[in-house]
């Protein structure tokens, strides 16, 4: 009876130890995380949730789009639903590195066409933008939180279908 106490007791430990290294391997924070690819056929561009938390008890998350134009291989974009806007992008090759370009909000628009490539400024490459609706003062150390690069690959596959998930 002892012995199995203690082998239940090792199963229990080791399975703490296995789920606080998968927490600890990700690089992704609860405040934030993105979904998998979907294919809009009507349009022909992919699309994947980007899941945010605006403050740190916020119950749920809201959501962003990040959108893949085949017809614009280089780039993902960034889509407010709420305000119906692009408002940045950053290149499908970011080579793990910061490479956002936020537009300013007399440039973001509703149609992806009509923003001028001008006005997406040069990535500084130094730092992500903060999440969507943070603010210093909603933030336990008065520092707005980041937002995590997008992960993997551009989505590939049989148009139509859904991709990841």
């Amino acid at each position: 009876m002892r012995f199995v106490k203690y082998l239940c007791l090792a199963a229990a430990l080791a399975m703490v130890g296995w789920l606080g290294m998968g927490a600890q391997a990700s690089t992704y924070s609860y405040r934030q995380y993105y979904s998998g690819w979907h294919h809009y056929p009507k349009h022909n561009y992919y699309y994947r949730y980007y899941y945010y938390k605006p403050t740190p008890n916020y119950y749920g998350y809201k959501y962003n789009y990040t959108i893949y134009y085949p017809s614009r291989p280089k780039y993902y974009y960034w889509y407010n639903q709420y305000a119906g806007k692009y408002y940045g992008r950053c290149p499908v090759d970011y080579g793990g590195k910061p490479l956002y370009s936020w537009l300013k909000p007399e440039d973001q628009g509703p149609e992806l066409s009509a923003i001028p490539e001008n006005k997406f400024p040069v990535p500084d490459g130094k730092t992500t933008p903060p999440i969507p609706e943070t603010r210093p003062e909603n933030e336990p150390n008065g520092e707005l939180p980041r937002m995590d690069l997008p992960p993997g690959e551009p989505p590939t596959g049989v148009a139509g279908l859904p991709i990841g998930e």
